[in-house]
């Protein structure tokens, strides 16, 4: 499996969209992989959460102060549901162990990023 990076410019260049960006690629292969009667409930979901998640991000690197603030916080609440669904992906052995710990591995790294974020956010804006 080989992961493309993306072009370097503009939104590419946030090392949070560029971890992302190889956890979405990863985690596409693992649903095809998924047994049929999984990839297109847990699979889809998942694939749409974390485009939902990537959305917003790319709204966040736009916004300034309480609009940026609120859009981070939502991603952390999109992040979480990744993470739960991925947990039952496991569970239901629809994603095998080394394909859950790969990604979760991943998720870990961009749920600090996406933290340092939040914390940078709110140092900017105290509410």
């Amino acid at each position: 499996m080989t992961i493309k990076s993306p072009p370097p410019d503009g939104i590419f260049t946030l090392p949070i969209f560029h971890k992302f960006y190889t956890f979405l690629c990863t985690l596409s292969d693992s649903i095809t992989l998924f047994p049929k009667k999984d990839r297109y409930a847990l699979g889809t979901r998942l694939q749409n959460i974390a485009l939902d998640f990537f959305v917003l991000i790319i709204r966040a690197n736009y916004e300034q102060g309480l609009k940026r603030h609120a859009l981070l916080r939502e991603a952390s609440i999109q992040l979480d549901l990744l993470k739960i669904l991925l947990r039952i992906s496991k569970d239901t052995r629809a994603l095998a162990e080394n394909h859950y710990l790969r990604l979760q591995l991943k998720l870990q790294e961009v749920g600090k990023m996406l933290g340092g974020w939040i914390k940078s956010a709110n140092t900017k804006n105290p509410a």
